[in-house]
Protein backbone atom coordinates (compact mmCIF):
# COMPACT_ATOMS: atom_id res chain seq x y z
CA UNK A 1 0.00 0.00 0.00
CA UNK A 2 1.23 3.46 -0.89
CA UNK A 3 2.25 5.72 2.05
CA UNK A 4 -0.10 8.45 0.85
CA UNK A 5 -3.06 6.08 0.90
CA UNK A 6 -2.09 4.94 4.39
CA UNK A 7 -1.90 8.55 5.62
CA UNK A 8 -5.26 9.35 4.04
CA UNK A 9 -6.82 6.27 5.66
CA UNK A 10 -5.37 7.26 9.05
CA UNK A 11 -6.74 10.82 8.63
CA UNK A 12 -10.16 9.48 7.66
CA UNK A 13 -10.12 7.16 10.67
CA UNK A 14 -9.11 10.05 12.98
CA UNK A 15 -11.88 12.23 11.52
CA UNK A 16 -14.41 9.45 12.09
CA UNK A 17 -13.32 9.19 15.74
CA UNK A 18 -13.64 12.98 16.16
CA UNK A 19 -17.00 12.95 14.37
CA UNK A 20 -18.19 10.22 16.73
CA UNK A 21 -17.08 12.31 19.74
CA UNK A 22 -18.90 15.31 18.30
CA UNK A 23 -22.07 13.26 17.83
CA UNK A 24 -21.85 12.03 21.44
CA UNK A 25 -21.43 15.62 22.62
CA UNK A 26 -24.41 16.77 20.56
CA UNK A 27 -26.50 13.90 21.92
CA UNK A 28 -25.52 14.87 25.48
CA UNK A 29 -26.37 18.52 24.73
CA UNK A 30 -29.79 17.56 23.39
CA UNK A 31 -30.48 15.47 26.50
CA UNK A 32 -29.48 18.43 28.70
CA UNK A 33 -31.69 20.81 26.71
CA UNK A 34 -34.56 18.35 26.95
CA UNK A 35 -34.04 18.14 30.74
CA UNK A 36 -34.18 21.94 31.01
CA UNK A 37 -37.30 22.16 28.84
CA UNK A 38 -38.99 19.40 30.83
CA UNK A 39 -38.22 21.32 34.01
CA UNK A 40 -40.56 24.12 32.92
CA UNK A 41 -44.20 23.40 33.67
CA UNK A 42 -46.48 22.54 30.76
CA UNK A 43 -47.89 25.60 29.05
CA UNK A 44 -45.62 27.89 31.08
CA UNK A 45 -46.55 31.23 29.48
CA UNK A 46 -50.10 30.15 28.61
CA UNK A 47 -50.65 29.55 32.32
CA UNK A 48 -49.37 33.07 33.11
CA UNK A 49 -51.90 34.51 30.66
CA UNK A 50 -54.67 32.42 32.25
CA UNK A 51 -53.79 33.77 35.71
CA UNK A 52 -53.17 37.44 34.82
CA UNK A 53 -54.56 37.90 31.31
CA UNK A 54 -58.05 38.98 32.40
CA UNK A 55 -56.42 41.95 34.18
CA UNK A 56 -54.02 42.71 31.32
CA UNK A 57 -54.03 46.28 30.06
CA UNK A 58 -54.74 46.91 26.38
CA UNK A 59 -51.88 49.41 26.20
CA UNK A 60 -48.48 48.52 27.61
CA UNK A 61 -46.94 51.87 28.46
CA UNK A 62 -45.09 53.21 31.50
CA UNK A 63 -48.35 54.09 33.29
CA UNK A 64 -49.82 50.60 33.00
CA UNK A 65 -46.47 49.03 33.89
CA UNK A 66 -46.30 51.19 37.02
CA UNK A 67 -49.89 50.33 37.96
CA UNK A 68 -49.22 46.61 37.59
CA UNK A 69 -45.91 46.70 39.49
CA UNK A 70 -47.39 48.39 42.56
CA UNK A 71 -49.79 45.45 42.92
CA UNK A 72 -47.13 42.72 42.83
CA UNK A 73 -45.58 41.32 45.98
CA UNK A 74 -43.09 38.49 45.52
CA UNK A 75 -42.04 35.96 48.20
CA UNK A 76 -39.37 36.88 50.74
CA UNK A 77 -35.86 37.49 49.40
CA UNK A 78 -33.68 34.71 50.80
CA UNK A 79 -30.76 32.54 49.73
CA UNK A 80 -33.18 30.16 47.96
CA UNK A 81 -35.22 32.98 46.44
CA UNK A 82 -32.75 35.64 45.38
CA UNK A 83 -32.47 37.98 42.39
CA UNK A 84 -32.64 35.21 39.80
CA UNK A 85 -35.80 33.60 41.20
CA UNK A 86 -37.35 37.02 41.83
CA UNK A 87 -36.61 38.03 38.25
CA UNK A 88 -37.99 34.77 36.84
CA UNK A 89 -41.19 35.15 38.86
CA UNK A 90 -41.64 38.81 37.88
CA UNK A 91 -40.92 38.06 34.21
CA UNK A 92 -43.59 35.32 34.25
CA UNK A 93 -46.17 37.59 35.91
CA UNK A 94 -45.52 40.50 33.54
CA UNK A 95 -45.72 38.17 30.52
CA UNK A 96 -49.12 37.12 31.86
CA UNK A 97 -50.14 40.77 31.84
CA UNK A 98 -49.07 40.95 28.20
CA UNK A 99 -45.80 42.84 28.61
CA UNK A 100 -42.83 41.86 26.48
CA UNK A 101 -40.18 40.98 29.05
CA UNK A 102 -36.59 39.80 29.23
CA UNK A 103 -34.41 38.57 32.06
CA UNK A 104 -31.10 40.42 32.15
CA UNK A 105 -28.00 39.29 33.94
CA UNK A 106 -24.51 40.58 34.63
CA UNK A 107 -21.40 38.95 36.05
CA UNK A 108 -20.95 41.91 38.38
CA UNK A 109 -23.70 43.33 40.57
CA UNK A 110 -24.56 47.04 40.24
CA UNK A 111 -22.96 49.58 42.60
CA UNK A 112 -24.49 49.45 46.07
CA UNK A 113 -25.57 45.81 45.81
CA UNK A 114 -25.09 43.70 48.94
CA UNK A 115 -23.40 40.89 47.05
CA UNK A 116 -20.62 41.73 44.59
CA UNK A 117 -21.26 38.67 42.38
CA UNK A 118 -23.65 37.92 39.56
CA UNK A 119 -26.97 39.83 39.42
CA UNK A 120 -30.26 39.39 37.57
CA UNK A 121 -33.10 41.84 36.87
CA UNK A 122 -36.01 42.28 34.43
CA UNK A 123 -36.26 44.44 31.30
CA UNK A 124 -39.71 45.36 29.97
CA UNK A 125 -40.17 46.59 26.42
CA UNK A 126 -43.11 48.99 26.22
CA UNK A 127 -45.39 49.42 23.20
CA UNK A 128 -43.33 52.48 22.14
CA UNK A 129 -40.19 50.23 22.20
CA UNK A 130 -38.70 51.98 25.24
CA UNK A 131 -37.06 49.53 27.60
CA UNK A 132 -37.50 49.84 31.36
CA UNK A 133 -35.30 48.04 33.90
CA UNK A 134 -36.93 46.64 37.03
CA UNK A 135 -35.14 45.45 40.16
CA UNK A 136 -37.31 42.44 40.99
CA UNK A 137 -35.90 42.07 44.51
CA UNK A 138 -37.56 45.39 45.41
CA UNK A 139 -40.88 43.61 45.05
CA UNK A 140 -39.91 40.86 47.51
CA UNK A 141 -41.97 40.79 50.70
CA UNK A 142 -39.08 41.67 53.02
CA UNK A 143 -37.61 44.35 50.69
CA UNK A 144 -40.88 45.76 49.39
CA UNK A 145 -40.27 49.11 47.66
CA UNK A 146 -42.55 49.17 44.64
CA UNK A 147 -42.50 49.78 41.75
CA UNK A 148 -38.85 48.69 41.53
CA UNK A 149 -38.29 50.68 38.32
CA UNK A 150 -34.61 51.58 37.94
CA UNK A 151 -33.90 55.07 36.67
CA UNK A 152 -32.03 54.95 33.38
CA UNK A 153 -29.22 57.43 32.62
CA UNK A 154 -31.57 59.72 30.68
CA UNK A 155 -33.95 59.75 33.69
CA UNK A 156 -36.85 59.45 31.29
CA UNK A 157 -39.02 57.60 33.82
CA UNK A 158 -37.73 59.15 37.05
CA UNK A 159 -41.24 59.96 38.25
CA UNK A 160 -42.10 56.24 38.14
CA UNK A 161 -38.97 55.05 39.95
CA UNK A 162 -38.74 53.80 43.51
CA UNK A 163 -36.47 56.80 44.26
CA UNK A 164 -39.20 59.24 43.31
CA UNK A 165 -41.89 57.23 45.11
CA UNK A 166 -39.85 57.35 48.32
CA UNK A 167 -39.41 61.08 47.80
CA UNK A 168 -43.20 61.54 47.49
CA UNK A 169 -43.77 59.47 50.65
CA UNK A 170 -41.25 61.58 52.53
CA UNK A 171 -42.99 64.78 51.41
CA UNK A 172 -46.29 63.49 52.84
CA UNK A 173 -44.66 62.86 56.21
CA UNK A 174 -42.38 65.91 56.40
CA UNK A 175 -42.98 69.47 57.53
CA UNK A 176 -42.46 72.46 55.22
CA UNK A 177 -39.05 73.22 56.76
CA UNK A 178 -37.81 69.79 55.81
CA UNK A 179 -39.28 70.09 52.31
CA UNK A 180 -36.47 72.36 51.09
CA UNK A 181 -33.77 69.90 52.17
CA UNK A 182 -35.61 67.05 50.42
CA UNK A 183 -36.01 69.17 47.27
CA UNK A 184 -32.25 69.59 47.24
CA UNK A 185 -31.82 65.83 47.48
CA UNK A 186 -34.22 65.30 44.59
CA UNK A 187 -32.40 67.82 42.39
CA UNK A 188 -29.18 65.91 43.18
CA UNK A 189 -30.86 62.66 42.19
CA UNK A 190 -32.02 64.20 38.90
CA UNK A 191 -28.41 65.10 38.10
CA UNK A 192 -27.15 61.54 38.60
Amino acid sequence: MDKRVAVILILIFALLIEFNKLMELMEWGLKELNTILNFLPDRYYERAKEVYGSKAPKIHDINTLYNVLITIKLPRYEMDFDCSESSAALEWILEGYGFKTYIASADVAPPGARNPGRHTWVIVELDNHDRVAIEATMLAENRYRPPGIIVDPSQKYLQYSYIYQEYKECLKKCSNGFFHRISGILSTIKKI
